[in-house]
């Protein structure tokens, strides 16, 4: 056999022609919402106030650098790369990379991996369409800031399919994703224990060197928040009540995932949107829970388990960067921090499509209902499918003048929102042969 028929069975074998198709539409789809993405990229939160700034400041010295409490190594990777580009460039390469991160778990899910335990296309096609078209999520979509929550369910979704016996290109890659992930965000302190949980439930050692690094990782965020920064979380006042807590549960736990945001502020507008209202859809949402976790394999309930875990606990360890804020009322309101409810928004898709799925004749009640509310679901994807472009900043020019004034001269970047401006300070020597400096000695604080 020759090394081209080689090449070819490979690719057949691995579904490569496929794969490279799924992310030509998942990236079309990513650019349809909010094309302005890739047409105009611009910095979003973090991403330069922060990434950038750290970077063009410090170099590889910030690498390992906590922000916030913990590590966000991916962001000062990509970040780092950078620097070695002309700074027009960087918004180019932190959406391209974000998008490129976000249509990532539809390719992992379209691969063969996922052949056993869901072997029909038409259920994958469907569970990537509400994936990407996910309503209460414009927050998390084709920006760098909040691109660690897609790399985080790719990470999920490796771990739950992995298997030892696989091929030894695919285990490193395996094995490279999670332990980059578990170094970048907070979320993998509860991803160990869900995994940890995964393994006992399936009675198997089997992903113990994926658990490592999850394990490992999770371990240095706990030092970060708690040892590191202790003291980088701003919390304001709670504002807790049991009627807030059913109003969270109802609004960002079943309402925006099904109708998304439009649907939730047409909702309130209406005038039904009443307590007797939201403890009805917080036990339809109990009952589908429960169901889903009495019935579904472990592959989806370590997801359910994921995504209430990060749910809840932020509830309890708020982070609004504004000490002034009655944090349970905001949560309550349209578009309330979605990266807190995404895995549990991606759970409950996932339990509506598992429970339209059976096939007894003793779920045919459940199967209805939850039929009925994937429709909605498709409804409230396409209803929330465009999202309003970004006010432009004019990067580029803002860099011609950078470029243009003196060195040591401080130049403040526009970026959104508001308060997230980045400050660089002009330098006249490459990223190498910059002089180190250290924060304080004259040196705007990012």
């Amino acid at each position: 056999m020759s090394e081209l028929q080689k090449v070819v069975n490979f690719f057949q074998r691995e579904r490569i022609y496929t794969l490279v198709l799924v992310f030509i539409a998942s990236v079309w789809l990513v650019y349809s919402r909010r094309p302005d993405a890739v047409l105009n990229p611009q910095f979003f939160a973090e991403d330069g106030i922060v990434w950038y700034a750290n970077a063009y400041h410090h170099g590889f010295k910030c690498l390992f650098w906590p922000q916030d409490g913990y590590f966000q190594t991916f962001y000062r990777i990509v970040a780092l790369v950078t620097q070695l580009f002309d700074m027009r460039l960087a918004p180019v390469i932190f959406n391209y990379t974000a998008i490129v991160v976000q249509v990532l778990p539809v390719l992992i899910l379209f691969a063969r991996r996922f052949d056993a335990l869901i072997p029909s296309f038409a259920i994958r096609g469907l569970a990537a369409l509400l994936y990407l078209g996910l309503p209460n999520a414009e927050e998390l979509h084709a920006n760098l800031a909040y691109a660690y929550w897609h790399l985080s369910l790719a990470c999920l979704l490796v771990f739950v399919t992995y298997s030892p016996s696989t091929n030894r290109l695919q285990k490193y890659a395996d094995i490279g994703l999670v332990s980059l992930t578990s170094i970048s965000g907070v979320s993998v302190i509860f991803l160990a224990p869900s995994c940890l949980w995964f393994m006992w439930a399936k009675r198997s050692l089997d992903r113990l060197a994926l658990f490592v690094p999850i394990a490992v990782g999770a371990l240095l965020q706990v030092l970060g928040v708690f040892v590191f920064d202790p003291h980088s979380r701003f919390v304001g006042q709670y504002g807790a009540s049991f009627y807030n807590f059913v109003t969270i549960i109802a609004s960002q736990l079943f309402v925006a995932p099904i109708l998304g945001d439009k649907g939730f502020r047409f909702l309130i507008e209406s005038g039904y949107y009443v307590v007797s209202l939201k403890s009805a859809l917080v036990c339809l949402w109990t009952i589908l829970v429960y169901l889903s976790w009495r019935r579904a394999p472990a592959e989806l309930k370590v997801l359910i388990m994921y995504g209430l875990l990060i749910a809840f606990v932020s509830l309890s360890a708020p982070n609004t960067g504004n000490a002034n804020q009655v944090f349970w009322d905001n949560l309550s309101g349209p578009g309330a921090a979605p990266r807190y409810w995404y895995f549990a928004t991606l759970a409950l898709q996932a339990s509506l499509i598992f429970l339209a799925n059976q096939q007894s004749k003793h779920h045919l009640g459940t199967r209805t209902i939850s039929s009925f509310l994937l429709i909605l679901c498709v409804i409230g994807s396409v209803w929330n499918w465009r999202y309003k472009p970004w006010r432009n900043m004019h990067f580029n020019k803002q860099v011609a003048a950078f470029e243009r004034s003196e060195p040591g001269t401080i130049t403040t970047f526009r970026s959104r929102p508001p308060g997230f401006e980045m400050r660089l300070e002009r330098r006249a020597t490459s990223l190498r042969s910059a002089p180190d400096k250290q924060d304080g000695q004259e040196l705007p604080q990012q």
